[in-house]
């Protein structure tokens, strides 16, 4: 259970730890929803997976079992190769882990998969997955609820929008002109949320914006 003071049974615990800041948990949900419309769903499930057992998120964990390649033995049919599924957990792995390692080998693997474009709304998606699990985990938030990592029945996927590789444009440009435009906006209505919370002091909020460009291995 988590050690927020929140007064919820287990099942409705996440609603609940989502609610101490509802604008920004409302723009946050959009940002998950929105993702599993700009990458291949199979893979982004099979890497939200891996990285749930990499960071022991205790509120995702129960919805997978096993290792997350089993997902592709599941009974339902994927359109993810074993070869492209191995490439792109590895690349979510070192994404956790550290994203200096990204470039070579590991970029490559995917890379064979799909064009630049795709790979970078592909990392939208789990950059934003990778969060979410971040952020249960370090609450101890309990299993239960509807998770917003669950992939949909449905997902009504847009590759004409993130197929095409971006005309030249200058590189602090170049992620608004590879990414999906309503994940960009939503992903911007986020940060603009976030920004506007005022529960942590200044000088702690910059730490940790520092610490984690550098863990992003984020020059700008």
């Amino acid at each position: 259970m988590t050690w927020l003071p929140v007064d919820v049974s287990a099942a409705r615990e996440r609603d609940a730890v989502l609610a101490l800041q509802p604008e920004a948990a409302e723009w946050w949900l959009s940002v998950l929803e929105q993702s599993w419309q700009i990458a291949d769903p199979d893979l982004l499930e099979l890497c939200s997976s891996a990285l749930a057992q990499l960071l022991d998120c205790r509120a995702e964990l129960e919805r997978d079992e096993g290792d997350a390649l089993d997902i592709l033995d599941s009974g339902r049919e994927s359109r993810a190769s074993e070869e492209a599924a191995r490439a792109f957990v590895a690349y979510a792995e070192q994404f956790a882990v550290d994203q200096n390692g990204l470039a070579g080998d590991i970029e490559d693997d995917v890379l064979l998969h799909l064009s630049r474009a795709e790979l970078c709304n592909f990392v939208q998606a789990l950059n934003a997955h990778d969060g979410y699990l971040r952020v249960m985990s370090l609450l101890d938030v309990s299993s239960g609820g509807v998770s917003p990592l669950r992939r949909p029945t449905r997902v009504a996927r847009r590759p004409e929008l993130i197929s095409a590789e971006p005309e030249k444009t200058d590189p602090l440009n170049l992620l608004e002109a590879s990414t999906d435009p309503d994940f960009y906006r939503l992903r911007a209505g986020f940060g603009a949320a976030t920004a506007r919370l005022s529960g942590v002091d200044d000088l702690t909020t910059e730490v940790c914006r520092l610490r984690n460009a550098n863990h992003q291995a984020c020059a700008y």
